[in-house]
């Protein structure tokens, strides 16, 4: 009699896992950085995005206001102890503590730059505040 089994051996098994674990090992250091990179661009963008609510809150209201960056969280206040928040977002790495001023004309009252504080592979890595403006940019 003559029987065809069909299936694979315990060979072909482990051949096929080593296979996987070899490539899987070759992309987990890009991912790794890519991730980093991700995570600090995403953070580089919150802060942009609470200074300028910020500046137009300040503007339409006709209040000054305060962004506090207070290490791992950033907040829009009405003082500048950051106490009075009218909104905080976290965020997923520490930048140390900065307080912007925000006049009721919209005009930045200090000019200052936040960023990443180490290397990184980030194309936008820096938070530029001017009198009136707020730049996303890549350190030098």
């Amino acid at each position: 009699m003559d029987r065809k089994i069909k299936g694979i051996t315990l060979i072909e098994l482990i051949i096929v896992i080593a296979i996987i674990a070899i490539v899987f090992s070759i992309a987990m250091p890009a991912f790794s950085k890519w991730r980093l990179s991700y995570n600090i661009e995403s953070d580089m963008r919150k802060i942009k995005a609470i200074l300028q609510e910020g500046r137009m809150q300040a503007f339409t209201k006709k209040i000054d206001l305060y962004v506090v960056l207070s290490r791992t969280t950033i907040s829009l206040c009405k003082d500048n102890a950051g106490t009075d928040c009218i909104k905080t977002t976290k965020l997923n790495y520490t930048y140390g503590n900065y307080t912007v001023g925000i006049s009721k004309r919209g005009i930045f009252t200090n000019q200052l730059t936040i960023s990443y504080p180490s290397s990184n592979p980030s194309s936008k890595d820096c938070i530029i505040v001017s009198r009136l403006r707020v730049e996303l940019e890549k350190c030098k």
